[in-house]
């Protein structure tokens, strides 16, 4: 894709039975609210990464009362490729705080 568009995002991932996607805090604003997910399957999607600036609790639980696709965030830089701090699996409802050598960050 030469630029993102949400429709031919949805497509790929109902015909392709994409598994797992990164997505930063605008495409998941998108997958929360844009009116053309009702036309496509994405079950196939076992768990959304968020990453490059924060997500807000809000807008986790809005994409996952729509889509019943749960969302954690990682925290990263370029120079670390990618990420270096991550929620798990099964802690990706809980919005929080990195904890760094015992020192909540």
């Amino acid at each position: 894709m030469e630029r993102f568009n949400i429709e031919q995002s949805c497509r790929a991932i109902q015909e392709e039975k994409i598994t797992y996607a990164y997505v930063v805090p605008p495409i998941v604003l998108l997958l929360a609210k844009h009116p053309c997910l009702a036309s496509y399957d994405l079950s196939s999607i076992r768990m959304l990464t968020s990453g490059a600036a924060p997500l807000t609790r809000e807008l986790a639980e809005a994409l996952y009362t729509r889509t019943k696709i749960p969302i954690k965030q990682g925290y990263g830089m370029s120079e670390l490729s990618p990420a270096t701090h991550m929620q798990r699996w099964e802690n990706w409802k809980d919005n929080v705080s990195v904890e760094v050598c015992g020192d909540e960050v």
